[in-house]
């Protein structure tokens, strides 16, 4: 399921988006855009790092509909290609938010959005660390609801807590540019910090002006009385565990991480159909990643060595059948 763990589940945000119809105007026009790739990029790159863009925006500077692809994404037709765009519904604003894009044509090819970027940041962080971005990330997590979905908060929280685990020394400047985000979202937030279980964090937890809000107050009240959890040692028994470690993973680049997904599958030891789930999606999900990651091929190809290793002959299969030492960070960085 994760072949770019975090860029997979970033793009799922929402179940319900707006039909096509709901773009004004009478003088609909069905043919190509005039505008090339290299303009629309332009004007994309330019729009949404600074506010929110609209896809009735982009109908009114384009002057075409789009074709909806799937309930996520739109297509418009270009002058010299075409452009898919990602969008976010916010029911409350009745608007498509664009999050992210891909344009594909002779003067310009390429990704961009802050979605997009999100997921890059976060997928290939352990490989190139940005500090400076933390709270930006943050934010832009709680923009497009990832942190009010379990499924997607609980990796992307996993993953924070790593970063937080590097840096003790920015964590407290971090936690106050999130002062900001919604309630649920801090919590997400105080949970990576607990996570982190950093002696920094147990003195902001413990510290009773760490935060004058009551109720923030009372979570971290609640978290100075129990221990972090040490996912590497917990059982595990659902699949969103298996994103917590792929979370920490990409936070840290920490080999354990990927070697307790490894001792999930293949096991004589499943006793109920969850437990066969969580075999399943760990092999898949180490499928996907040796295609996407070299370290996580690496570390699969050592421990396929390891005679005693009773993943041997899953993870040799997984290995055969994946292609030869694809890493898409090192294709962008040339």
């Amino acid at each position: 399921m994760i072949a770019r763990t975090f860029a997979i589940f970033l793009l799922l945000l929402v179940s319900v988006l707006a039909s096509c119809n709901d773009i004004d105007g009478d003088d609909v026009i069905l043919e190509k855009s005039r505008m090339t790739g290299q303009a629309a990029a332009k004007h994309l790159e330019n729009e949404t790092a600074t506010k929110t863009f609209t896809r009735k925006e982009l109908y009114a500077l384009l002057k075409t509909t789009p074709v909806q692809t799937n309930e996520f994404s739109y297509r418009w037709d270009l002058a010299d290609g075409h452009l898919l765009t990602g969008f976010v519904f916010y029911s409350t604003l009745q608007l498509n938010v664009i999050t992210s894009y891909e344009i594909q044509s002779d003067s310009f090819e390429g990704q961009g959005g802050p979605l997009h970027e999100l997921g890059e940041l976060t997928t290939y962080y352990y490989k190139q660390p940005q500090p400076d971005k933390v709270a930006e990330m943050l934010a832009n997590a709680s923009r497009y609801g990832i942190l009010e979905n379990p499924a997607q908060a609980g990796p992307f929280y996993s993953f924070l807590a790593q970063v937080y685990k590097q840096h003790p020394d920015r964590v407290e400047e971090w936690i106050k540019q999130g002062q900001n985000l919604p309630e649920s979202d801090r919590a997400i937030m105080y949970r990576a910090l607990w996570w982190s279980g950093t002696a920094q964090a147990q003195r902001l937890i413990a510290n009773p002006d760490f935060t004058s809000n009551k109720t923030d107050r009372a979570l971290l009240t609640k978290m100075q009385a129990e221990n972090p959890p040490d996912i590497l040692s917990l059982p595990v028994q659902s699949p969103s565990q298996v994103d917590q470690l792929w979370g920490a993973f990409l936070g840290s680049g920490d080999r354990r991480y990927v070697e307790r997904i490894i001792a999930l599958i293949g096991t004589t030891e499943v006793t109920d159909d969850n437990s066969v789930l969580v075999s399943q999606v760990s092999e898949w999900s180490l499928a996907s990643n040796i295609r996407q990651h070299e370290l996580v091929r690496k570390i699969c190809e050592e421990v396929a060595e390891n005679a005693d290793s009773p993943q041997q002959s899953r993870l040799k299969k997984l290995l055969e059948e994946s292609p030869d030492k694809v890493d898409v960070s090192e294709q962008q960085e040339q």
